[in-house]
């Protein structure tokens, strides 16, 4: 994930402002950028003399090694050169997750680049072929739909429907719910190994709009 994003999105979390406010500014033009800005720069600067956990997160925070853009399976496969460079020898790579990825411009990627379904499959193949390479095990995770059904499928729809149906991806999750337990704060986590392997779910509270998570109960 772009560096600005995750700080909007941490920056969030932090202080319970609306994170799609920070990101994006006021769709309904209520408040200018300009005011979204003060107001999360005040809340921080309280937070921060009353809070020191606030204080200590952001402090503390290290994201000299984040991107400024989205990654590619380059940039995973030049991360894992760079510590066999130094001295490190990695044995898992996990990558969390799938959709945020972007392909690299070149004839290559051309047509995958169309649709998100074969944009997402052709990612899957390259980080498969980096890990080969490379010699350790890959973990590709992708969120995908949940629409509060109850179907016992973990109901994950975006790479599954690519048309590259080998679609190496390891482990699929979905974060989601229907529109009155999302109303309720009430959100459903699953997780399933690819493809009809084992499937994990959880009910957890949360607020979407501060990407604030806890326990259900």
């Amino acid at each position: 994930m772009p560096k600005e994003q995750l700080m909007c999105r941490y920056v969030s979390s932090l202080i319970g402002y609306p994170y799609d406010l920070i990101w994006k500014g006021d769709h309904t033009g209520v408040k200018s950028r300009a005011q979204v800005n003060e107001e999360v720069q005040e809340e921080l600067e309280r937070r921060m003399n009353s809070d020191v956990t606030v204080r200590n997160a952001l402090e503390y925070l290290d994201i000299h090694e984040i991107l400024d853009r989205a990654a590619t399976h380059l940039d995973v496969e030049a991360k894992i050169e760079e510590l066999k460079a130094a001295g490190i020898d990695p044995k898992l790579g996990v990558v969390d997750y799938l959709e945020i990825m972007v392909l690299p411009p070149g004839k290559e990627f051309e047509a995958a680049s169309k649709e998100t379904r074969d944009r997402i499959g052709e990612m899957s193949n390259q980080l498969t072929n980096v890990f080969k390479r490379q010699l350790i095990a890959g973990w590709i995770l992708t969120q995908a739909n949940d629409e509060g059904t109850k179907n016992s499928s973990p109901g994950l729809t975006a790479a599954r429907d690519s048309r590259k149906k080998n679609d190496p991806i390891s482990i699929w999750c979905s974060l989601g719910g229907s529109e009155a337990q999302i109303s309720e704060g009430i959100f459903n986590f699953r997780c399933a190994k690819n493809r009809d392997g084992d499937k994990f779910k959880l009910k957890i509270r949360g607020d979407g709009a501060t990407q604030t998570f806890y326990d259900f109960d």
